[in-house]
């Protein structure tokens, strides 16, 4: 006697049964992947014998649209999440396609990149922080370094992502205390566009190829390290030690490369890695920290094996 199989498909408030014959069922189901429904969703497990319920598309069944919610540069803009552990379930979001698809570690480790946010810090961090996720229930680990998102972690963060971006309060401002005793709400900090201007350099052909040249040889691919080696060149070759945005801007200008959305963040990153030091005399400005040189001369190029 054929092994019998059944497969409860749910799709928003719809459902989809296919019970029968095994073979027949998986064969039918494949067909529906294929050409009907396979790109709503995916199937974990199918076993003879099992009910399997497909896992809906992330806000369908809370009537939400996907142009509804933000670009992950939206939400770094806007500076959405709270703490550290809400920012891997943001990058876990969008790693695995709004809870598409499971994703790795490294996958987590290049949103960091992308985003400006990748410090040493937060990097030595990720595992306790992912773990935090685990145990909220929001991830699930399929091996020590590939996950997926659970249905209550999409809940969340869909959930904090909107509220946020369309300014609704999910939870009360932080309060404090007054001298008198009284208390006091704490008002939101408002990020405003960041622009910068280019600024004179005293580069000039002959400085600007070498520039070129040495920013090759050391082929920096995160936001940082790019711009640290624009500063360590700068500062050993034109004798200009004391940066701000509006020269990290110019140096980047000068070698063709686009511009980070927070080039200030990025700077306050490389001076929370101990690669810059802040100029306590010239608010805003840094200088390139020994630890940052050695960086340069020893780690770059990063090897690629």
């Amino acid at each position: 006697m054929a092994e019998k199989l059944t497969i409860e498909i749910t799709i928003g408030e719809f459902k989809i049964l296919l019970d029968g014959n095994s073979q027949e069922v998986i064969a039918l189901f494949d067909n529906l992947q294929k050409n009907g429904i396979g790109k709503l969703g995916k199937v974990y497990n199918t076993y003879p014998g099992t009910t399997i319920t497909e896992r809906t598309v992330p806000g369908e069944s809370n009537n939400i649209q996907s142009n509804e919610i933000p670009s992950l540069n939206d939400i770094i803009f806007k500076d959405i999440p709270n703490y550290e552990y809400e920012w891997i379930l943001v990058f876990s979001f969008f790693c695995s396609e709004h809870g598409k698809k499971k994703f790795s570690r490294e996958e987590l480790i290049k949103k960091y990149d992308e985003s400006g946010r990748k410090t040493k810090s937060r990097i030595n961090h990720l595992s306790n922080n992912i773990k935090k996720n685990v145990e909220k229930g929001w991830l699930k680990s399929l091996d020590e370094k590939v996950f997926i998102i659970t249905e209550d972690g999409l809940s969340f963060v869909i959930k904090m992502i909107l509220e946020k971006n369309n300014g609704v309060k999910s939870m009360p401002k932080p309060e404090f205390e007054t001298k008198k005793g009284e208390t006091k709400k704490t008002e939101p900090k408002k990020l405003s566009k960041e622009s910068f201007e280019t600024v004179s350099l005293e580069i000039d052909d002959n400085k600007r190829n070498k520039l070129r040249d040495f920013y090759n040889e050391k082929k920096p691919k995160s936001q940082a390290d790019k711009v640290l080696t624009l500063i360590y060149w700068l500062s050993k070759e034109n004798n200009i030690n004391e940066i701000n945005s509006n020269i990290a801007f110019t140096l980047l200008r000068t070698v063709d490369e686009p511009i980070p959305k927070r080039l200030t963040q990025v700077l306050r990153n490389l001076k929370a890695d101990s690669f810059l030091t802040s100029i306590k005399s010239k608010k805003g400005f840094f200088k390139i920290h020994h630890v940052g040189e050695d960086y340069i001369n020893y780690k770059l190029p990063k090897s690629t094996k």
